[in-house]
This record gives structure tokens, C-alpha cells and sequence, in this order.
């Protein structure tokens, strides 16, 4: 029997053999590089202050969510015998990235980004059906008096009479709905 034999035997016995340790240990952020989904820490719980480069944000560069911790913040960090460390916890973040595809979603300072952020921010309905109904409102009132006004005719000789509006307006706006113009699977606040 060799070495090997003797030591995966004396393993299997004793309930060791293939088994996974796990190792929590607090560190302090000193980088993080996005693109990769890893961050460089400094240990602060142990006996020595030890460096660890590589350490997962998330478990692949993929799809999913990604929380940017903050630098000098604090993060808990497992690692085991058969896996890389990675975050589990954190003090503080800078930003949460949530990632599908070609789409993104950002969380940074209390502010929402959906993708490139481009478009602007998002309509506040009550404001711009408000505003809408004003303006329609305008255009009925002027449609109605345009409607209503009679010509005077002002002649220097003979006599005249006076007719309404040759051609009068018939189209009427009604007024806009919330419903109308809302988008209710996306809502916003203050």
C-alpha cells in the first residue's frame, strides 16, 4: 500500500477524506476592479495582517447581482479548501449593479440608472397629466370662442350684417389620463 493509500484510508475512517474546511475571516477593501468582479482586501481578523488579491464579488463574470463595496469599508470573506474567497458580507458599498444580458440597472447614491442612463429621468405622471390637461384645456376654450365669435362688419356706406364663423372648429381634446400615459411595471420616487 502506498503513502497515499495509507493517508486517503486513515482520511475515510476518521471522516476527513474529501472533507471542505471553511474559513471566515474579516478584512478592509483596498481595491476594486469591476470588469473582473474582484476585489484586493487586507486581513484585520487573525494574527497577521495578510493581503488577498482576487477575491470574488460574485460568483462569475456574468449575469446577476453585483454589490461594489467601498473602499476602506469592511467585508467578510469564506474561502475553503476547494473554493477561492469570496465576499459574504459587507460594511458599506458604493454601488449595486444588477446585470441581465445586455441590461443594467444601477444603484449609486440613492439614484437609479437603467442602462446608460441616456433617456433622463423618468416622467412624473401626476405633474405631466396636469400639465397636459391644462394646455387641452386652452386649446377647447380658444376652439370654443373662435368657434362662438361673430364678424362685426364696419361699413363706410349701405348696410351690413354680421355672420359667425365661416368654418368652425369641431374637434374637441378630452382630457388625459394618468392611465394613458403611465407605465405602472416601473415606478419612481423622491
Amino acid at each position: 500500500m502506498s503513502d497515499r493509500a495509507i493517508i486517503q484510508a486513515i482520511q475515510t475512517i476518521s471522516g476527513t477524506f474529501n472533507a471542505d474546511t471553511v474559513h471566515l475571516i474579516t478584512a478592509e477593501v483596498d481595491s476594486v476592479d469591476i470588469p473582473s468582479r474582484t476585489c484586493t482586501v487586507t486581513t484585520i481578523s487573525g494574527k497577521n495582517q495578510t493581503a488577498i488579491e482576487s477575491v470574488k464579488l460574485m460568483a462569475a463574470i456574468d449575469d446577476g447581482i453585483l454589490f461594489v463595496p467601498t473602499i476602506g469599508s469592511t467585508v467578510m470573506i469564506s474561502y475553503s479548501n476547494y473554493n477561492l474567497p469570496f465576499v459574504v458580507q459587507y460594511s458599506e458599498v458604493d454601488q449595486i449593479l444588477f446585470i441581465s444580458g445586455s441590461s443594467q440597472v444601477s444603484i449609486v447614491d440613492g439614484k437609479i440608472m437603467f442602462n446608460d442612463g441616456s433617456y433622463g429621468g423618468l416622467v412624473e405622471v401626476g405633474n405631466l397629466v396636469q400639465k397636459l390637461n391644462n394646455l387641452e384645456n386652452l386649446v377647447n376654450d380658444l376652439s370654443r370662442k373662435f368657434n362662438s365669435h361673430t364678424h362685426i362688419l364696419t361699413l363706410t356706406s349701405g348696410t351690413g350684417t354680421a355672420a359667425p364663423t365661416a368654418s368652425p372648429e369641431t374637434t374637441v381634446l378630452t382630457q388625459t389620463q394618468r392611465n394613458d400615459i403611465e407605465n405602472t411595471a416601473i415606478t419612481h420616487g423622491k
